[in-house]
């Protein structure tokens, strides 16, 4: 087990903030929504999550959480984000939005700088980013091209929402 630097996401959404924080101002993304439609999710029970970008610069998701948003907006995984109301985790919303001027979003990092514009404008979401010392593990091939016993290359896409 080696220690390295990670990456820390503190958050801040709304009026519920973080006590001895700096919330440093965030740079306006450049792809943003232009008209944005966010309702609380009517459960009718077990309701699964969904996200879809669609043509026409199209942004459709149902019973999400925000903390899927923030997730999927910077990258990270649940265990390196803190400071969060809890809401975040507990209330669902369904979302419906169109870019300004329906600019497509062609790329990952598209889609996250447009969820970053949608929880920074909707959510009033405010963040900084430290780093931490903890456990860091990696793989490392014992000859190139060989993955060795047991380990394969997988086919999935970080594109994947």
């Amino acid at each position: 087990m080696a220690r390295r630097a990670a990456v820390l996401l503190s958050l801040c959404i709304g009026s519920s903030l973080l006590s001895a924080q700096t919330v440093q101002p965030g740079a306006q993304p450049a792809l943003q929504f232009e008209v944005a439609s966010i309702r609380p999710h009517q459960s009718t029970g077990n309701d699964p999550s969904n996200r879809k970008v669609l043509p026409g610069g199209r942004f459709v998701a149902t019973a999400t959480t925000v903390r899927t948003l923030i997730r999927i907006a910077f990258g990270t995984d649940d265990n390196r984000m803190s400071g969060a109301p809890k809401w975040i985790d507990d209330e669902l919303f369904d979302i419906d939005g169109v870019t300004v001027n329906r600019t497509e979003v062609t790329t990952p990092q598209q889609f996250q700088e447009l969820l970053l514009s949608l929880l920074v404008e909707r959510f009033q979401f405010k963040f900084h980013k430290e780093q931490k010392e903890g456990p860091v593990y990696w793989f490392e091939v014992d000859r190139p091209g060989n993955t060795g016993p047991g380990l394969r290359v997988s086919g999935r896409s970080r594109w994947q929402i």
